[in-house]
């Protein structure tokens, strides 16, 4: 609950400070006839509105994590060469509390973007299993693998994506794995009540 609560705090003084500010520093460059840095600070502004977005998500709480799984997929298709697929199984009309999806919505926040930025994949498969009493969300790709010693090195050079899962994980009383089950990578998440 604290964690979130920072969360949508700082998403809160993103969208009420630092916007305005990148927005008038824009428009200063424009009329000082700098249009190309001007352009570079509306691209930031439009990643930090992504951003804020992506972090207080009102279809997660309103629909789920489905809902908010496909929104995310399609999104980061949109604009990666990463196909990303979500099998569902399970009751789809029976939820999980909401800081479990929360916390899952999180995991797979992270790890779609491991995926992104570090596997070479050109797919991944979002597996969702969910009843009130259990949740089952699994990140499975077709990429160059998690070698376990780089995640090691990765975690000492603050580059902290496999460690905020695992926090996330933890915070909510469950259990993350980071699996190769022949190639790629597979990060599950695991809530039973």
């Amino acid at each position: 609950t604290g964690a979130q609560a920072e969360r949508d705090r700082l998403a809160s003084d993103l969208h009420a400070e630092v916007l305005p500010a990148i927005a008038s520093r824009a428009e200063e460059l424009e009329r000082r006839g700098d249009s190309a840095s001007a352009e570079v600070l509306r691209d930031l502004a439009h990643e930090v509105r992504d951003l804020v977005s992506a972090r207080r998500l009102p279809i997660l709480e309103d629909e789920g994590l489905v809902a908010a799984a496909e929104w995310l997929a399609e999104s980061l298709e949109s604009r990666a060469s990463v196909r990303i697929e979500i099998e569902l199984t399970g009751d789809a009309g029976v939820r999980p509390p909401l800081a479990i999806e929360r916390a899952a919505y999180r995991v797979l926040q992270l790890a779609l973007d491991n995926v992104i930025r570090h596997a070479a994949a050109s797919k991944a498969i979002v597996a969702i299993s969910g009843t009130a009493r259990g949740l089952t969300l699994a990140v499975s790709d077709d990429g160059r693998g998690l070698d376990p010693g780089e995640a090691a090195k990765a975690r000492g050079s603050g580059h902290l994506g496999l460690s905020d899962m695992r926090s996330e994980a933890e915070a909510v009383g469950a259990t993350l794995v980071f699996g190769n089950p022949g190639a790629g990578t597979t990060v599950t998440f695991r809530w039973t009540a």
